[in-house]
C-alpha cells in the first residue's frame, strides 16, 4: 500500500496557495440542496418520480434507494438475466466481467475464468429485449431526469443511452472490488492518478459533479435482494481522508487484498428485490461479490447528451437497425449520444432529431 509520500506534501503546500487551504477530508464548494432545487422549481422543474425528500438525500448522502422497475416486469428481466448469466459462465458470450484485477491479471488463488457481471446488455447478439423495455421504463428516464432536475418538456433531448450491465454472484470463490470513486477510474490503469489525483484536480472534478452539476447518475436495480454495494456517505461532498487515499490505492498496488478493507463510515446499501439505489459516481464506494446468494442487479449509467467523438466499447449502438430496434422512448437517446454516426445519409438532423 502507498503511503502519503512527497507528492501529497507538494499538492498540499501547491494546492493551499492556488486553491485555499486544503486538507484530507475538507469539504468542498457543493451547493445546498434548497440552493439548487428551489431556482429549478421557479423555473417549471416538476419531478415526476422522485419525492422532494429522496431528491435531498441523493443530493446530500450521495445515494437514494426507489423502486426500481414496474412489479409485472421482475419476471421477464430475472429470465433474460439468467440466460446472460449462463452464456457467460459457458464462455458464450464475450462482454463478461472476469473475477481478476483491475487490469485483467489473474488474483492469487482465484479462477480467472469465474464472473461476476456481464456487459452489454443491449447488444443484438444478446436477443435479450427485455433489457431494452427496462431502461425505456419511467422508472429509469424519468428517474435519472428527476435527479438531474430536467424539465418533462427537454427530457427526450437531454438525454443520452449508456452502458447496461448486470452484476452477478461468481460461482466458485467471493470476488471483491476496491474502494473507489467511480469517475477517478480509467484510462491507463498503469497510472495511480486515475484513482488517485493531486488534490487540486479532485477538489475541481467534485465540485463540477455534484448536484445540479452533475453530467449524470448511475445505479444498481435489484431482481434479487441485494447487499452487496457499500458506500461511504456524503463523500462525495469532500475530499479524500488520508486513509482513504491508502485504501483507495488497493485498486492498483495490492490486486490481491483489495475491497478487504474496511473503511470508517462505511454503510451497506441493502436492496429488496425490485429497488434501485441511484448514487453519484464520485461517491467512494467498493462492491463485495459472495456466492452465498443469488444476485442479479442490473448495473447502468445515464446522462446529459454531448455527443461522443469516439465508438468505444458501445459502438454496436451506432447503426440505424440497433436504433430501429429499440423502443420508441428510447431512439432518441441513442441518437442524442451517436447523432454524428446515425445520422449520416438519415433524413433529419442530430441530437434527436432524426427521423426513424
Amino acid at each position: 500500500m502507498r503511503s502519503i509520500d512527497r507528492r501529497d506534501r507538494h499538492n498540499l503546500k501547491n494546492g493551499g496557495a492556488k486553491w485555499g487551504l486544503m486538507e484530507w477530508g475538507a469539504p468542498i464548494d457543493a451547493p445546498p440542496f434548497d440552493s439548487v432545487y428551489q431556482p429549478a422549481r421557479e423555473a417549471g422543474f416538476v419531478p415526476k418520480m422522485l419525492s422532494e425528500d429522496a431528491l435531498r438525500q441523493y443530493c446530500d448522502e450521495g445515494y437514494c434507494i426507489v423502486q426500481g422497475f414496474p412489479p409485472e416486469m421482475l419476471t421477464p428481466l430475472r429470465l433474460a438475466a439468467d440466460r446472460a448469466i449462463t452464456r457467460s459462465r459457458r464462455g458464450e458470450w464475450p462482454n463478461s466481467r472476469m473475477c481478476r484485477g483491475q487490469t485483467g491479471e489473474p488474483i492469487p488463488g482465484r479462477n480467472p475464468d469465474d464472473i461476476w457481471g456481464v456487459s452489454n446488455l443491449l447488444h443484438p447478439d444478446l436477443q435479450e429485449p427485455a433489457f431494452a423495455e427496462y431502461m425505456a421504463s419511467p422508472h429509469v428516464l424519468d428517474v435519472v431526469a428527476d435527479i438531474l432536475l430536467i424539465p418533462q418538456s427537454e427530457r427526450t433531448a437531454a438525454l443520452e443511452l449508456q452502458l447496461v450491465n448486470m452484476l452477478c454472484e461468481p460461482r466458485d470463490q467471493d470476488h471483491d472490488l476496491a474502494w473507489h470513486r467511480d469517475s477517478f477510474v480509467g484510462g491507463d490503469a498503469t497510472q495511480s492518478g486515475y484513482c488517485d489525483p493531486p488534490l487540486p484536480e479532485e477538489k475541481m472534478q467534485l465540485e463540477g459533479r455534484n448536484f445540479g452539476r452533475d453530467f449524470g447518475t448511475q445505479w444498481n436495480a435489484a431482481l434479487y435482494d441485494d447487499a452487496c454495494l457499500y458506500v461511504v456517505p456524503r463523500s462525495h461532498r469532500r475530499l479524500r481522508t488520508s486513509r482513504e487515499k491508502e485504501v483507495c490505492q488497493l485498486l492498483y498496488d495490492e490486486p490481491e487484498r483489495r475491497g478487504c478493507v474496511h473503511m470508517a463510515g462505511e454503510k451497506c446499501v441493502r436492496l429488496k428485490q425490485g429497488e434501485a439505489v441511484y448514487f453519484n459516481s464520485y461517491l467512494i464506494h467498493r462492491g463485495i461479490y459472495t456466492r452465498a446468494a443469488p444476485r442479479a442487479s442490473i448495473h447502468a449509467c445515464m446522462g446529459r447528451a454531448a455527443g461522443r467523438d469516439s465508438l468505444g466499447d458501445s459502438d454496436y449502438m451506432a447503426s440505424k437497425e440497433f436504433v430501429q430496434a429499440l423502443p420508441a422512448r428510447l431512439q432518441p437517446l441513442a441518437m442524442n449520444r451517436y447523432a454524428d454516426h446515425l445520422t449520416a445519409g438519415w433524413e433529419g438532423g442530430g441530437g434527436g432529431a432524426a427521423k426513424l
